[in-house]
Protein backbone atom coordinates (compact mmCIF):
# COMPACT_ATOMS: atom_id res chain seq x y z
CA UNK A 1 0.00 0.00 0.00
CA UNK A 2 3.30 2.26 0.78
CA UNK A 3 4.66 1.69 -2.33
CA UNK A 4 1.72 2.65 -4.54
CA UNK A 5 0.85 5.76 -2.58
CA UNK A 6 4.80 6.32 -3.63
CA UNK A 7 4.71 5.59 -6.87
CA UNK A 8 1.46 7.38 -7.27
CA UNK A 9 3.99 10.62 -6.27
CA UNK A 10 6.04 10.02 -8.71
CA UNK A 11 8.71 7.76 -7.26
CA UNK A 12 8.50 4.99 -9.46
CA UNK A 13 11.67 3.33 -8.20
CA UNK A 14 10.80 3.38 -4.63
CA UNK A 15 10.04 0.33 -3.11
CA UNK A 16 9.20 -0.64 0.24
CA UNK A 17 9.89 -4.09 2.49
CA UNK A 18 7.19 -4.80 5.13
CA UNK A 19 9.19 -6.45 7.79
CA UNK A 20 6.73 -6.64 10.62
CA UNK A 21 5.75 -8.88 12.82
CA UNK A 22 3.15 -9.42 15.61
CA UNK A 23 4.10 -8.02 19.01
CA UNK A 24 7.78 -6.91 18.12
CA UNK A 25 8.99 -4.83 20.78
CA UNK A 26 12.37 -2.91 19.74
CA UNK A 27 15.18 -5.09 20.66
CA UNK A 28 13.15 -7.45 18.36
CA UNK A 29 13.38 -4.91 15.96
CA UNK A 30 16.79 -4.44 16.02
CA UNK A 31 17.37 -8.23 16.01
CA UNK A 32 16.14 -8.31 12.70
CA UNK A 33 17.86 -5.14 11.18
CA UNK A 34 21.09 -6.72 12.12
CA UNK A 35 19.76 -10.06 10.31
CA UNK A 36 18.33 -8.26 7.54
CA UNK A 37 19.89 -5.08 7.02
CA UNK A 38 23.28 -6.74 5.60
CA UNK A 39 21.17 -8.47 2.51
CA UNK A 40 18.49 -6.07 1.66
CA UNK A 41 20.46 -2.58 2.36
CA UNK A 42 17.64 -0.92 2.52
CA UNK A 43 18.23 3.27 2.24
CA UNK A 44 15.59 4.10 5.01
CA UNK A 45 14.28 1.65 7.67
CA UNK A 46 11.14 3.20 9.42
CA UNK A 47 10.08 1.90 12.89
CA UNK A 48 6.71 2.16 14.25
CA UNK A 49 7.03 0.61 17.74
CA UNK A 50 5.95 2.43 21.06
CA UNK A 51 2.88 0.38 22.20
CA UNK A 52 4.39 -3.18 22.35
CA UNK A 53 7.61 -1.96 24.31
CA UNK A 54 5.11 -0.23 27.00
CA UNK A 55 2.94 -3.13 27.51
CA UNK A 56 5.99 -5.68 27.59
CA UNK A 57 7.50 -3.14 30.45
CA UNK A 58 10.71 -2.60 28.30
CA UNK A 59 13.02 -0.58 30.77
CA UNK A 60 15.76 -0.35 27.43
CA UNK A 61 13.04 1.47 25.44
CA UNK A 62 15.47 4.76 24.63
CA UNK A 63 18.59 2.32 24.68
CA UNK A 64 17.44 0.02 22.25
CA UNK A 65 16.43 3.27 20.19
CA UNK A 66 19.94 4.23 20.34
CA UNK A 67 20.73 0.31 18.70
CA UNK A 68 18.19 0.80 16.20
CA UNK A 69 19.56 4.04 15.27
CA UNK A 70 23.69 2.85 14.84
CA UNK A 71 22.53 -0.12 13.42
CA UNK A 72 20.84 1.41 10.47
CA UNK A 73 23.93 4.03 10.36
CA UNK A 74 26.11 1.02 10.38
CA UNK A 75 24.53 -0.23 7.19
CA UNK A 76 24.06 2.93 5.56
CA UNK A 77 19.98 3.54 6.26
CA UNK A 78 18.45 6.64 7.41
CA UNK A 79 16.06 5.87 9.78
CA UNK A 80 12.50 7.15 10.42
CA UNK A 81 10.33 6.48 13.69
CA UNK A 82 6.77 6.75 13.54
CA UNK A 83 4.76 8.11 16.76
CA UNK A 84 2.34 4.71 16.83
CA UNK A 85 -1.32 6.54 17.19
CA UNK A 86 -3.82 5.77 19.90
CA UNK A 87 -7.57 5.47 19.65
CA UNK A 88 -7.50 8.14 22.24
CA UNK A 89 -5.81 11.00 20.08
CA UNK A 90 -7.85 10.61 17.52
CA UNK A 91 -10.67 10.19 18.84
CA UNK A 92 -10.93 11.28 22.70
CA UNK A 93 -12.18 7.81 24.28
CA UNK A 94 -10.58 4.87 25.22
CA UNK A 95 -8.74 3.46 28.23
CA UNK A 96 -6.90 6.38 29.66
CA UNK A 97 -4.58 4.53 31.55
CA UNK A 98 -3.07 2.80 28.31
CA UNK A 99 -2.90 6.33 26.65
CA UNK A 100 -1.15 7.70 30.20
CA UNK A 101 1.18 5.30 30.18
CA UNK A 102 1.97 5.37 26.64
CA UNK A 103 2.08 9.07 27.01
CA UNK A 104 6.20 8.05 28.88
CA UNK A 105 7.04 6.25 25.77
CA UNK A 106 6.03 8.71 23.48
CA UNK A 107 7.80 11.59 25.34
CA UNK A 108 11.29 9.28 24.70
CA UNK A 109 10.68 8.79 20.88
CA UNK A 110 10.29 12.45 20.43
CA UNK A 111 13.07 13.44 22.44
CA UNK A 112 15.49 10.13 21.05
CA UNK A 113 14.21 11.42 17.82
CA UNK A 114 14.73 15.67 18.24
CA UNK A 115 18.05 14.79 20.00
CA UNK A 116 19.73 12.22 17.59
CA UNK A 117 18.43 14.13 13.87
CA UNK A 118 15.99 11.30 13.42
CA UNK A 119 12.45 11.82 11.58
CA UNK A 120 9.53 11.72 13.16
CA UNK A 121 6.41 10.86 11.92
CA UNK A 122 3.38 11.60 13.41
CA UNK A 123 0.29 10.44 11.77
CA UNK A 124 -2.53 11.24 14.30
CA UNK A 125 -3.46 14.60 12.13
CA UNK A 126 -4.20 12.58 9.15
CA UNK A 127 -5.92 10.18 11.15
CA UNK A 128 -8.20 12.88 12.96
CA UNK A 129 -9.20 14.46 9.75
CA UNK A 130 -10.16 10.75 8.90
CA UNK A 131 -11.80 10.20 12.38
CA UNK A 132 -15.55 9.94 11.03
CA UNK A 133 -14.18 6.61 9.76
CA UNK A 134 -13.93 3.47 10.96
CA UNK A 135 -10.14 3.65 11.56
CA UNK A 136 -9.57 1.38 15.41
CA UNK A 137 -10.61 -1.91 16.34
CA UNK A 138 -9.44 -1.44 19.63
CA UNK A 139 -7.11 1.34 21.83
CA UNK A 140 -4.04 0.38 19.57
CA UNK A 141 -4.71 -1.82 16.38
CA UNK A 142 -6.01 -0.32 12.44
CA UNK A 143 -8.55 -1.54 10.81
CA UNK A 144 -8.17 -1.62 6.85
CA UNK A 145 -8.91 1.49 6.84
CA UNK A 146 -7.13 2.74 9.41
CA UNK A 147 -3.70 1.46 8.01
CA UNK A 148 -4.36 3.00 4.45
CA UNK A 149 -4.29 6.03 6.15
CA UNK A 150 -1.35 5.59 8.13
CA UNK A 151 0.27 4.49 4.49
CA UNK A 152 -1.28 7.97 3.52
CA UNK A 153 0.76 9.98 6.21
CA UNK A 154 3.95 7.62 5.86
CA UNK A 155 3.70 8.50 1.93
CA UNK A 156 3.40 12.32 2.70
CA UNK A 157 6.52 12.28 5.08
CA UNK A 158 8.84 10.25 2.97
CA UNK A 159 7.79 11.90 -0.21
CA UNK A 160 9.89 14.89 -0.03
CA UNK A 161 13.46 13.25 1.13
CA UNK A 162 12.70 10.18 -1.97
CA UNK A 163 12.07 13.24 -4.46
CA UNK A 164 15.42 15.11 -3.77
CA UNK A 165 17.24 11.70 -4.53
CA UNK A 166 17.48 10.39 -0.80
CA UNK A 167 16.96 6.47 -0.67
CA UNK A 168 14.25 4.37 -2.70
CA UNK A 169 13.71 1.04 -0.57
CA UNK A 170 12.62 1.43 2.28
CA UNK A 171 12.90 -1.57 5.24
CA UNK A 172 9.84 -1.13 7.17
CA UNK A 173 9.98 -2.53 10.52
CA UNK A 174 7.67 -2.79 13.31
CA UNK A 175 3.92 -2.63 13.59
CA UNK A 176 1.95 -4.93 11.17
CA UNK A 177 1.20 -4.29 7.39
CA UNK A 178 0.93 -0.59 6.40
Amino acid sequence: MLEALLHARGLGAARVLNLAFDSAVVADIVTAMERDLPRLRPARVVIDAVCNDWLSRSRDYRANLGRALAVARAHGATLTLVKEPMLLAVYGRGDFRFNANEGANYAVLTSFASENGVELVDPAPLLIAHRDEFLFMDDVHLTARGHEVMAEALAAALAPALAAGAATQLGKVGAPST
